[in-house]
């Protein structure tokens, strides 16, 4: 065998590179969406064609669908400063695409693309804030072929400083005690 050509379809024969072992590139995006036939052929020293052997295979050369807006997210709407939290989310992409996911924790801080992850499964991340404020927390999604999603829905979760409750009787016992130890180290 001297030479192996391809042919797409009923298209022209094009000979393919290689010597014993033989390689044909094609442009899928030449032709329409849908099954084609491929056929190869082979070349003897003398010019002799062989009989052909042939594969049909479809194309899809559409356009890679974004991942839908990701869910708003899920977790607690009030939190302690300084306590890490875990927030969830999930979405879809049309095309079956795994996924990545970008959290935006509203306080000008991002979680970075995290994954991945299968189309459809629930993922999450963690936060804590160093402030109290409320804060609105989004996320997005991203494709392995790198085509993003929109932002989801804001989820506002509201930071707070840790308050203790003490009663008044409390309180006066404890005053008492303090009253109690500074008569002690005055003496």
């Amino acid at each position: 065998m001297t030479q192996v050509e391809v042919r797409i379809d009923s298209g022209s024969w094009w000979t393919a590179s290689g010597t014993t072992s033989w390689i044909y590139s094609w442009d899928t995006t030449t032709v329409s969406d849908g099954s084609h036939t491929i056929y190869a052929r082979s070349k003897d020293n003398n010019g002799a064609n062989s009989t052909f052997a042939f594969v049909i295979i479809n194309v899809s050369n559409g356009a890679n669908n974004p991942p839908n807006k990701p869910a708003k997210p899920s977790g607690k709407k009030y939190g302690k400063v300084n306590v890490e939290y875990t927030f969830t989310s999930t979405t879809t992409d049309l095309d079956g695409d795994q996924l990545y996911y970008n959290w935006s924790w509203g306080d000008g801080t991002y979680s970075g693309w995290i994954g991945t992850y299968a189309s459809g499964v629930t993922a999450s991340a963690n936060h804590k804030w160093s402030t109290k404020n409320l804060y609105q927390i989004k996320v997005k999604a991203k494709d392995t072929k790198g085509t993003e999603s929109a932002w989801s829905d804001p989820l506002s979760v509201i930071s707070c400083l840790r308050i203790k409750h003490i009663s008044i009787h409390r309180f006066y016992s404890s005053y008492k005690v303090i009253q109690t130890c500074s008569q002690y180290y005055k003496n």
